[in-house]
This record gives structure tokens, sequence and C-alpha cells, in this order.
């Protein structure tokens, strides 16, 4: 992996010698085999780092991005996008909703981790803009303003290694495995359909 964040589903010389018998739709066959893949691994992803973030599944699945592969260029890869994490207000907060009278003198509590304590951010409060966006925040200096949303780990540093990625390569392996064969046996019927069609 190049990238920090991203997990690879590749392999161009195994991909093309398991469909070098096709004399047309080799490409699309194995593109078709990784971003088949590509969904399993985000899928699968999802669910781990759920078992270890206070998050919804959709909020992850917000947080992971697919490159789709396609008969040009047989790489796909399921990326964590941008420099942050989940905004802090995802998670569960204590206060849970925004009291402006009276804001938290020790801050807000929050529980990142599905297991284990709450951890108290110091100075930060939750508020919602006018735009309707809830977040937990925090002044940037002595004065009101500017304020700044505060967010939660990125997910990059469990694409990067540990065991979800361990557990993501292995999966990938066998995943790829069999959508190429499913994908072989799909091409192979419709090519014989086209040939039974024109006797």
């Amino acid at each position: 992996m190049s990238k920090r964040g991203r997990i690879g589903i590749d392999g161009v010389e195994e991909l093309m010698r398991a469909v070098q018998g096709f004399e047309r739709g080799g490409p699309q066959v194995a593109a078709r085999a990784l971003n088949k893949t590509a969904g399993n691994a985000r899928t699968e992803a999802v669910r781990l780092l759920r078992q270890l973030l206070n998050l919804k599944a959709k909020d992850i699945r917000s947080g992971l991005s697919i490159h789709r592969a396609n008969p040009k260029s047989l790489r796909a890869a399921v990326i964590a996008r941008g420099k942050r994490g989940v905004p802090l207000a995802k998670y569960p907060v204590r206060p849970g909703r925004p009291n402006p009278k009276r804001p938290p003198a020790k801050g807000v509590s929050v529980q990142i981790k599905r297991f284990g304590g709450s951890k108290v951010v110091k100075g930060a409060f939750v508020s919602k803009m006018k735009s309707g966006h809830t977040g937990v925040y925090r002044r940037q200096g002595a004065k009101r303003l500017p304020i700044k949303e505060l967010y939660g780990p990125n997910f990059v540093q469990y694409l990067d290694g540990g065991r979800v990625r361990r557990k993501l390569d292995r999966l990938i392996g066998r995943r790829l495995e069999h959508n190429l064969r499913h994908e072989i046996n799909w091409q192979i019927q419709k090519q014989f359909n086209q040939i039974k069609g024109a006797r």
C-alpha cells in the first residue's frame, strides 16, 4: 500500500492469467471481480470498526470510499477519506444537546471506544449552528469566537496496521478468488449463449 489509509486490491498479472482464455471481456471480468472485492472489504471494515468504536455503521461507511477498477486500470482500493475522523458529536457525548444558557463547566464527556471509559474533553461544548448542524466545539482563544469543531480518530490508523488490517487482508484474498471464479463462470455462460444464439 503506497498511501496511508488505503487498502489496495490488485494483482494484475495473476488476474490476467486467470482470464487469458477469453478472446474478449477478460479485463472486464477482472475489473468486476476487483470491484466486488472492494465492496466486500468496505463492508467488513465497517463491521470490524464497529466492534471497536462507538459509532453507527452509516457514520463509519461515510468515511470509507471505494476507488473502482476499470478494464484499463485493474486496481481497486478502500480509502479512508479526509484528514479528519468522524465528528465527535456522532459518538455518545454528554451533554447530548446544546445548552447555550449553561455551558458545561468541565467540558464534554465522550466515549469513543466501545469498550472502555469516557473521556472528558476540557473546554468543549455542544452547539447547534444556523445550518442545523449540531457538533462538539471548542473556542480557539479567550474570546467567544472563533470556535472549531472537534473530531474523533481517523480511520487511517486502523487501515494501516493492526488487527483490523490483518483481517481485511485475509478477507480480500478469499473474496477475490471467489469473485473472480464467479465472474469467469458468468462470462463463460454469456459467451456460450452468444455462440448458441448466433447459430
